[in-house]
């Protein structure tokens, strides 16, 4: 096997893995981190099909938007009152 291959399935299984893990932690927060792991392992997978175009936008767009989510779920999440302006 080359290297290509070995880093495709060491991706996807990284890829299973944390997807598996969006779907059995508790912790709102902590699943949201685990998403944003599955994007990056699929953005990866994506450049190694040379489909660059696709991988900078699922970085750009859907990784900044779950940072925005962690940002306003983690209050709640932790019983605190939620305040847009802070």
């Amino acid at each position: 096997m080359d290297f290509q291959s070995i880093t495709f399935y060491v991706f996807a299984a990284l890829l299973c893995l944390s997807a598996m893990a969006v779907i059995t932690v508790r912790n709102p927060v902590h699943a949201v981190l685990f998403l944003v792991l599955s994007f990056f392992t699929m953005a990866a997978i994506w450049l190694l099909l040379e489909a660059e175009f696709l991988a900078i936008i699922l970085v750009l767009v859907v990784i900044s938007r779950d940072v925005a989510m962690i940002r306003l779920n983690a209050p709640v999440s932790l019983g605190k009152p939620f305040h847009p302006s802070a």
